[in-house]
């Protein structure tokens, strides 16, 4: 890659970060670079996947793309660089600014965006300010997503979690779970709750809860709790899972 050079006058280097924490709250630091060859051929580079436990600022992270590249490929970034895909968060925004170059948003972020608003986990506002009556400035927000708000696919999700916080937040309750679904032979799978900014993590919310509807019927055949039953009661549309169906396969498709 050094063959290229930083005296060429051209930017010729395309790049994708991420910066995200693991399980054991390890921050991780991935980056691959994209360039072509003069003989038109596309080249891409899996240059890096480390430990970055320092500052997550968009000055250090910059710092230590600037040293991943000079230390290993003997290039620097600042030169060759043409632009950088990341995903949309300031933070992310901010290295590309710090390196000079053009801000890509990352392709499966963009993807994830557009489920985002498809099955109404987000909404796209807008914020106008307007003089009431009496003569005072006030702040109005309206949702302008295209198509309007798809209310039913955001409340689908929320009822789901309250399917999977009902049992996750009892010992009790989950062992009188489990044992109704060891009587049935059905699998052992709990309803996983994600992250609330995390589409691809509603797959894994989606698919447990409908694996465990034959065995959410079989509970409120068999407790007295209302606050579960109440919490049923609200589930017992078909429609909501049939919505369900349709999200995990299309969702599925992509993550």
């Amino acid at each position: 890659m050094s063959d290229f050079g930083n005296n060429s006058g051209m930017r010729w280097l395309g790049y994708s970060s991420d910066l995200w924490t693991s399980r054991v709250m390890d921050g991780a630091l991935g980056l691959s670079l994209r360039f072509i060859t003069s003989d038109m051929i596309p080249i891409t580079v899996a240059a890096a996947l480390l430990k970055m436990n320092s500052s997550h600022t968009s000055v250090n992270v910059a710092d230590k793309l600037i040293d991943i590249c000079n230390e290993r490929y003997g290039v620097d970034l600042r030169v060759v660089a043409s632009g950088g895909a990341s995903d949309t968060a300031n933070a992310a925004r901010g290295v590309q600014s710090v390196l000079g170059v053009e801000q890509d948003d990352c392709s499966m972020h963009v993807i994830s965006l557009l489920l985002a608003y498809s099955i109404g986990m987000k909404e796209n506002y807008k914020t106008d300010k307007v003089i009431t009556k009496d003569g005072k400035e006030v702040k109005t927000r309206t949702i302008i997503t295209p198509g309007g708000a798809f209310l039913f696919g955001c409340n689908t999700c929320k009822k789901l979690k309250d399917l999977a916080n009902y049992f996750g937040s009892s010992p009790l309750r989950k062992e009188e779970f489990e044992k109704i679904k060891k009587g049935a032979l059905l699998p052992m799978q709990s309803i996983k709750n994600p992250g609330e900014t995390r589409v691809s993590s509603h797959i894994t919310l989606l698919q447990t809860a409908m694996m465990n509807h034959y065995a959410m019927t079989l509970y409120a055949m068999q407790t007295s709790d209302q606050t579960f039953l109440k919490l049923w009661d609200e589930c017992k549309d078909d429609n909501m899972w049939k919505v369900s169906r349709l999200f995990s396969g299309r969702l599925n498709i992509i993550f």
